[in-house]
Parts: structure tokens; C-alpha cells; sequence
């Protein structure tokens, strides 16, 4: 099974996440874990952020949560960034 490594920011927003939202995160890293390849509307490649780039997409009723991950790491998967988008926000704008 492969690691994941979260940076500490990381880590400490996703801990601000609505529980069930964090159990999914927790779920779906443990898929990827397993060598499960994830696809949409889970998971989606980011090649314009860079080649092993991706994101997890959980919906909520308050918005959207986003986790960035790359998989290409030999130390693990990276579990980067992630932020929540309020329904009604433009995503286009960190891209």
C-alpha cells in the first residue's frame, strides 16, 4: 500500500471540513492507496498544474471541496493543497 504524504497546510484544512466531507477525502485517498485509479466525477487529471497532477472533487450542499494530489511522487501520493469553493464561485481563477 502506498503512502500518503499531506503537507501540514493541507492537513490543517482539511480538518476545518464538514466531517462527512473528510470521510470521503479519507475514503477516496484510501482507494488510491489500494492502486484504485479514481475518474470523474470523483477525481480529474490537472496537467496544467503539472504530468501526475490531480484533483478530488467532493460536493456538499454548501459547495465544492478540492484536493490536490500528485501520484507520480516514489515517496508516496502528495496530497498538496485544498481549498472549499462556495456554490457560485468562478474555480477558473487558480487555474
Amino acid at each position: 500500500m502506498r503512502k500518503v504524504l499531506v503537507h501540514h497546510r493541507a492537513r490543517s484544512d482539511i480538518r476545518s471540513f464538514p466531517k462527512s466531507v473528510r470521510r470521503e477525502i479519507g475514503e477516496l485517498l484510501l482507494k488510491l492507496q489500494l492502486g484504485v485509479l479514481l475518474s470523474m466525477p470523483e477525481s480529474r487529471a490537472r496537467p496544467s498544474l503539472h504530468s501526475g497532477a490531480y484533483e478530488l472533487r467532493i460536493k456538499d450542499s454548501v459547495g465544492v471541496f478540492r484536493v490536490f494530489y500528485y501520484l507520480k511522487s516514489e515517496a508516496g501520493i502528495l496530497d498538496l493543497s485544498c481549498f472549499f469553493e462556495e456554490d457560485g464561485e468562478d474555480a477558473s481563477q487558480g487555474d
